[in-house]
């Protein structure tokens, strides 16, 4: 998906969060949380899909949130100045957790398959 936005993705913004905003791992209300962005950080964002913008911020901070849950700021200050601190720690540990779920879902689609008569190749 995120490829996909990429793809499709219009102007790319520098904004700030207005509050602590939840990033998704995907563009969905309901994908799994593995990260947030907290309150006047500023971010890159592109446009995605059903209302949802691809957030990218230092670190390799990654995911999806709703667009509107930013604002366009005309002086925003650099992203090390605003990462405060345990930046590093958050976006490793955002990290972790996105790779944690996407093996649990790899699992859960392998069974799938074995339950359906599907033979997984080794």
């Amino acid at each position: 998906t995120a490829q996909r936005a990429r793809a499709e993705s219009g102007a790319t913004r520098r904004v700030v969060a207005a509050a602590t905003v939840p990033l998704r791992l995907r563009p969905e209300a309901g994908a799994p949380e593995i990260g947030r962005v907290p309150a006047g950080q500023a971010v890159t964002v592109r446009p995605a899909q059903s209302g949802f913008a691809l957030v990218e911020g230092q670190g390799g901070l990654r995911g999806y949130a709703p667009s509107g849950a930013f604002q366009v700021a005309e002086r925003v200050a650099p992203l090390a100045a605003s990462a405060g601190p345990g930046g590093q720690v958050r976006v490793l540990a955002a990290s972790n957790i996105a790779k944690r779920d996407n093996f649990a879902e790899s699992l859960a689609l392998a069974r799938e398959a074995a339950v359906s008569g599907f033979e997984l190749a080794s």
